[in-house]
């Protein structure tokens, strides 16, 4: 309870006491000032004797207690001995020996002390070793700061001849300038493309421009920076945000029968906007369900030289449109099958044609690889496929709905997710990026016919097969085969299987650590579920799931 207690002051948390105890003497219960202390801010509060206290002095031994009429949460009660400078006991001249009288004004005399003692110990020192025997000040002025100017052995403090926040406050604003100024000169094509969204490193880093509102101006792009790596974030279910002081260069180029004319436009959001995605359709309505959707900016048909924005099921451009007169910035992934109620989950409540939150990708922020079909894993900085594989070679995909690739050996599955820029999920990976999906249970029928298509499947106890993060069939649909592989001994070769079987073969018996357990392993699927079997392993029950890089990782 006591933050400290000593021979004439304390300090006590009196958040839940009311009587606090006190060993120190005092004649009178107006010798001890009671205040509260704020323990956030420090603040004091002087409390007043009979209203907020009351002394009750000790006539046995030296103290008392103090007693508050309230407890005080998130404050200290402080409380010290403050003895009038005064002599109040008179010694008669004639009578018996005045003993307690005699020790009272001893007492009072050495209390005294002790409280000047107390505040002189609070107080500015010099070492007693010091050079120093004097110390003189000047008269303080409002602003300044105090400095030493010493002379033989006497120290005066004197006022700065300049306001020290003011002298930080300029410092601060030169080199924010010399900031900036570096930056306008050393920032390159690279660096301009990173602020526009990658246009052409051919394309002049000065040009005319115009903007929203149609004024045309010069603009220096190099002078201008964006937060081109998120600056689209998802906002609600049906809306997206795009954040302050994005600015994002549009060429359009028009044909006309005489020839082609170009100009430029710049896209700017001066301050945060939010969008409602479905206003913005090029077709329909409402968003559909599993589904990939880019994000385009167009010329603004409703203002003169201004910029609009379309969502589009298109990934050139969106209907209406052509790749001469738009930008692709951004996309997403929409939910394929109602989420349901799910306690604690992340998804719990999502409807089919929701956004997936961490599936919305922009310019640089996205993988290496196609972002369909792909959402962001923000633990390790990657991106996984929200489906498992359907396809094979440069017909790869990971679609809902899609027919799942299964009857292939692992360098199948390796060589499928390579030849579209990715590469077979870690165990690290599915790990992290499965938690969320029910372990030790498989697909709602727990048989082969039920695994034949990626996505929307509920598990036997009727929870949607759903990680976290929108993931679908992580765990009791198929193993899935991973990254990692081992040789585990052997003494013969062996001709590969389905994958490019004329021309490979392996020495030994190379295994596959395989992933989430299938619709077969009810009571032992899960995030941690693991697996072995060999690399020429063709079975129905496996597939597989992809993995890739950010973008900014290859910059």
């Amino acid at each position: 309870m006591a933050v400290w207690n000593d021979e004439n002051k304390l300090l006590v948390d009196c958040s839940e006491v009311k009587d606090i105890p006190f060993e120190f003497k005092i004649f009178n219960e107006k010798d001890l000032i009671v205040s509260l202390i704020n323990q956030e801010t420090s603040e004091e509060t002087l409390l007043t004797l009979h209203t907020d206290y009351e002394i009750e002095i000790s006539r046995i031994e030296d103290g008392g207690t103090l007693k508050l009429n309230e407890v005080h949460p998130g404050y200290n009660c402080y409380a010290y001995r403050e003895i009038p400078l005064i002599q109040p006991e008179e010694i008669p001249t004639e009578g018996n020996f005045p003993e307690e009288t005699i020790e009272n004004a001893f007492d009072r005399g050495v209390m005294i002390s002790q409280q000047l003692q107390e505040q002189i110990d609070r107080c500015l020192k010099i070492p007693g070793f010091s050079s120093i025997s004097e110390i003189n000040f000047e008269e303080p002025q409002d602003g300044k700061a105090l400095i030493y100017d010493i002379e033989g052995n006497t120290a005066t403090i004197k006022n700065s001849q300049y306001n020290p926040d003011e002298v930080v406050e300029e410092c601060q604003a030169q080199v924010a300038l010399a900031e900036a100024q570096a930056d306008r000169s050393e920032l390159n094509a690279e660096a301009a493309a990173a602020i526009t969204g990658q246009f052409p490193a051919s394309v002049s880093l000065t040009t005319w421009a115009r903007l929203n509102n149609g004024e045309i101006f010069n603009l220096p792009f190099d002078s201008v920076k964006a937060d081109v790596n998120r600056f689209i974030e998802y906002a609600d279910k049906r809306k997206l945000k795009i954040l302050k002081n994005t600015f994002i260069r549009l060429d359009i180029t028009t044909e006309t029968d005489s020839g082609s004319t170009s100009e430029s436009r710049l896209f700017c959001v001066w301050e945060d906007q939010t969008l409602n995605v479905e206003d913005l359709l090029d077709t329909g309505e409402t968003l559909t369900n599993g589904k990939d959707y880019s994000i385009f900016l167009v010329p603004d048909d409703t203002a003169t030289n201004s910029i609009g924005i379309k969502v589009s099921l298109n990934k050139t451009a969106p209907t209406g449109y052509s790749a001469l007169n738009t930008r692709r910035i951004g996309g997403f992934h929409t939910l394929c099958v109602d989420a349901g109620t799910i306690e604690g989950h992340d998804l719990s409540g999502w409807l089919a044609g929701d956004i997936l939150p961490l599936s919305v990708w922009t310019l640089w922020h996205r993988p290496i690889c196609s972002p369909s079909g792909m959402r962001y894993v923000p633990e390790l900085d990657g991106w996984k496929t929200i489906y498992m594989q359907s396809g094979t070679g440069t017909n790869t995909v990971f679609e809902y709905g899609a027919t799942h690739t299964r009857s292939r050996d692992y360098w199948g599955h390796e060589f499928d997710v390579g030849m579209v820029g990715m590469e077979l999920i870690s165990s690290l990976a599915f790990t992290v990026s499965a938690q969320g999906v029910e372990p030790l249970k498989a697909i709602q029928g727990k048989a082969e016919s039920y695994c034949l298509t990626a996505g929307g499947h509920v598990n036997e106890s009727g929870r949607r097969i759903l990680s976290n993060g929108g993931d679908e069939d992580d765990v009791g649909v198929l193993w899935q085969v991973t990254s990692h592989i081992a040789a585990t001994g052997g003494s013969n070769w062996a001709q590969a299987g389905s994958f490019n079987d004329t021309k490979a073969y392996q020495y030994g018996s190379c295994m596959r650590l395989m992933v989430g357990g299938s619709w077969a392993d009810s009571g032992y699927t899960g995030p941690s579920c693991r697996g072995g079997s060999p690399a020429l392993y063709l079975h129905t029950h496996v597939g597989a799931r992809g993995w890739c890089r950010p973008l900014r990782s290859k910059q």
